[in-house]
């Protein structure tokens, strides 16, 4: 994970978000999360899975979603 992080930094052309990436990197090297660091640089926005509303909504209704419908 640092490795690559290593990579993503020296390819980074902007200096804001190779801060952000050096300064999480640090944090992650001492044993914290990849999550934590990148949302406190406020520099990377959150993942939003395009389909976890339809699954949220499939479980509380006990249905299974099915094949083919763009659900995992």
């Amino acid at each position: 994970m640092l490795a690559a992080m290593d990579i993503v930094r020296n390819v980074v052309d902007n200096h804001v978000l190779a801060k952000a990436i050096d300064e999480a990197r640090s944090n992650i090297s001492e044993g914290e999360s990849i999550a934590g660091p990148l949302k406190k640089s406020g520099q990377f926005p959150p993942y939003r899975d395009p389909h976890g509303e339809h699954r949220r909504k499939n479980r509380r209704a006990g249905k299974h979603a099915k094949p083919g419908f763009g659900c995992l």
